[in-house]
């Protein structure tokens, strides 16, 4: 089985990676918007987080919550007809 670099051109082969930092649902807005700014890449001290991520070869962008959870459901929209296109049934 070739790789995905082996196989050659594949037409709208795209891969996205995203973390993110999850809370309860119902988590008051001051505390969602404390834990976002914690984490942004640009924050003073996250250079080290960058780095580590860079071994990886990842970037660290940063987003807001609500882009965030739009990545998410652009995501379950795109591999659930991936899913359903292969034939992949939930085990």
């Amino acid at each position: 089985m070739p790789t995905i670099a082996e196989a050659g051109p594949l037409p709208g082969y795209t891969v996205d990676v995203w973390l993110g930092v999850m809370a309860p649902a119902g988590t008051p807005r001051p505390i969602i918007d404390r834990l976002s700014g914690e984490n942004q890449p640009r924050r003073p001290g996250s250079a080290n987080r960058q780095e580590r991520l860079n071994t990886v070869g990842l970037e660290a962008v940063g987003t807001t919550p609500e882009q965030l959870l739009e990545a998410m459901k652009t995501d379950l929209v795109k591999y659930t007809k991936v899913a359903r296109e292969a034939q992949i049934k939930p085990e």
